[in-house]
């Protein structure tokens, strides 16, 4: 069962490497001075505040990395209580990002090939909790820390570009069994390429307010 659901894993997402990943723009600055981008959750999955909040923490470490501060805004869920459309026109700020944590895998997704975590698409990002739920239960890998590795993920593809994957770091595009491993050791992060990337582009957007 395991091994299987390593398998599933593998077509999706990934994390590897180690915090030597920090950008060199990142290494010249203190944390206070680092650029700031805003993600303004929406929680239809409804997860629990604690393990929100753990995952959250989690993210920010992995970002922290690339010199690139972030905040957390809650959302209130529309009243119909389901989510809105994806799409790349919602973005108020230009450093404003959108995460939607949902349950499962919508079944007017058709066309999206399974098995996936989530997806970007411009601002936007949408995780799937349901299956990052089955990977930490069978991996024995804390929730937060799977779900985090996800939210990174796809918050690296809204800020680098769909065509971002790597052969090491977050951003690989199949994980392995040692990758769960060396999450929960915190030893994983973006690559030194895509942390400078991400925090030049940070810095490009917060100039263009």
């Amino acid at each position: 069962m395991y091994r299987s659901l390593v398998l599933v894993a593998s077509l999706i997402l990934t994390c590897a490497t180690n915090l030597a990943g920090i950008s060199l723009e990142a290494a010249q600055e203190s944390i206070e001075d680092y650029p700031v981008i805003t993600v303004h959750v929406y929680n239809y999955a409804q997860i629990p505040a604690l393990r929100l909040a753990r995952t959250q923490k989690r993210v920010e470490g992995f970002f922290l990395g690339a010199g690139i501060q972030m905040k957390w805004a809650d959302t209130p869920l529309p009243s119909a209580g389901r989510p809105r459309p994806a799409g790349p026109a919602w973005n108020p700020d230009g450093s404003d990002f959108v995460l939607k944590i949902v349950s499962g895998f919508p079944k007017s997704a058709g066309q999206m090939r399974e098995p996936v975590f989530g997806f970007a698409a411009g601002p936007q990002v949408t995780v799937f909790n349901k299956r990052t739920e089955d990977i930490a239960f069978n991996a024995e890998v804390t929730h937060p820390e799977i779900l985090a590795i996800v939210i990174a993920h796809e918050l690296g593809h809204a800020l680098l570009g769909p065509r971002s994957h790597s052969d090491t770091g977050i951003m690989r595009p199949r994980m392995q069994p040692e990758d769960f491993r060396k999450a929960q050791c915190m030893s994983l992060s973006f690559t030194p390429e895509q942390a400078e990337r991400m925090h030049r582009h940070v810095v490009e957007l917060m100039t263009q307010r």
